[in-house]
């Protein structure tokens, strides 16, 4: 990558809890901040008001990740205006998966895969081509912790987010000695934003403190990252014990997630 700092970062799904976050943290530190959201009225941040800080220029755009053609769009003009130097890929759909059925239905399977894998693949592909061509560069994927465990109450979404791990950890061997860098994040639980139906949300941390790890990792040039350290740990553990204590530690966790979900 040009220089030791991005100056200029695009943003995918910046109208959820962790992409504000993302510009709150980000917008002291760059030129420029290229945003989207499927609608650019999510993208109003009237906090951002210039203090003591420096702001980035912000620049929002109604963007749906699923449109291949939409999505090269945008990342042009993003280019055209400066040269890109991070993309923080962190659109997606979560959510536990409905109470009553042991298996998520066909469409909401389908919408999960579309825009928490395929659609953060087509962000990666063609933001590594404009990298690639322009230096260097880094590209952010937001993974999960459940990539590691698997979600009892978000079967899918854990799917869709082991599988951005899994390429992500491909590619950025692939990209090794392009300039390109992968920084993949697996953040646990966030106590905003994320707790649809009461369910339960150990190790719980702020949007703002998630962001704060993230970017400290890609400016590090970390290729992964996992926190809460508290939670990383206890899944680690789990990883160690045979299948079956493995099965009964599940079972818990899932009674308990609809119990709440309940009260």
């Amino acid at each position: 990558m040009r220089g030791q700092a991005p100056q200029h970062v695009a943003i995918t799904g910046a109208g959820g809890q962790l992409g504000r976050a993302l510009v709150d943290v980000l917008s002291p530190l760059v030129a420029q901040l290229s945003v989207s959201d499927l609608e650019v009225r999510d993208l109003d941040f009237p906090g951002r008001a210039p203090s003591q800080e420096r702001a980035a220029e912000l620049h929002p755009a109604s963007v749906d990740v699923g449109d291949d053609e939409a999505l090269r769009r945008w990342l042009t003009a993003c280019r055209e205006r400066a040269p890109l130097d991070w993309i923080i890929v962190n659109a997606g759909l979560g959510g536990p998966a409905p109470q009553g059925a042991f298996c998520e239905d066909p469409g909401r399977t389908a919408s999960l895969i579309e825009i928490n894998l395929l659609a953060a693949i087509e962000q990666c592909r063609i933001a590594s081509e404009m990298m690639i061509g322009n230096g260097g560069g880094r590209i952010v994927l937001i993974s999960s912790l459940s990539a590691l465990i698997g979600y009892p109450d978000a079967p899918v979404y854990a799917a869709t987010k082991a599988g951005l791990r899994a390429y992500g950890l491909s590619m950025s061997v692939r990209l090794a000695g392009t300039g390109v860098g992968i920084t993949i994040a697996l953040p646990g639980f966030l106590s905003e934003g994320m707790t649809e139906g009461g369910s339960w949300r150990p190790f719980s941390v702020t949007p703002e403190q998630a962001a704060r790890q993230i970017v400290r990792a890609a400016s590090s040039g970390r290729t992964e990252i996992s926190f809460p350290r508290p939670m990383s740990a206890a899944i680690g553990a789990l990883g160690l014990l045979p299948a079956t204590l493995r099965g009964a530690v599940y079972r818990r966790w899932s009674g308990r997630s609809q119990v709440l979900s309940r009260s």
